[in-house]
């Protein structure tokens, strides 16, 4: 299993913050691993769906299923196909400092005969988590 985790103060409210980050279609703005997104069911908590574009190889679409939703606080999202299991992890939380700190918890794990292969995702994924975690610093007007 891959994993990145990233933490970032920002002077948005945990509300807005909140909302910003469940909100998968936003993910185009921050991740340039991704091409797009669409909500295809739901409005926002469990059991809303997002179909996501990747910007990488044959352009593969993930369906992402929200797990997990407490308002203004936390948020999971799990993606499965013959391949991998994405499953993503939010946490939003009031700053000391006023604001918020927002966590963002992605883990990737092959599936099958692909687990083989974990070491060299595991340094795939940092680096496209790093760039993903710049963007969403900007998207967030956030320190990291």
């Amino acid at each position: 299993m891959a994993q990145y985790i990233t933490t970032l103060s920002t002077p948005l409210s945990t509300q807005d913050a909140f909302a910003y980050m469940e909100d998968l279609r936003n993910l185009r703005f921050w991740d340039p691993g991704t091409d797009g997104v669409k909500r295809i069911t739901g409005r926002g908590g469990v059991g809303t769906e997002y179909a996501v574009k990747l910007s990488f190889g044959s352009r593969p679409v993930l369906r992402y299923r929200v797990t997990e939703h407490e308002e203004s606080k936390r948020l999971r999202f799990v993606a499965r196909n013959a391949f991998f299991i994405s499953d993503d992890r939010v946490e939003v939380w009031e700053a000391a400092a006023g604001g918020a700190v927002v966590r963002y918890d992605a883990r990737l794990s092959l599936r099958g005969p692909l687990r083989w292969f974990d070491a060299g995702l595991r340094l795939a994924f940092r680096l496209l988590g790093d760039r993903a975690a710049r963007g969403l610093a900007v998207a967030l007007r956030a320190d990291a």
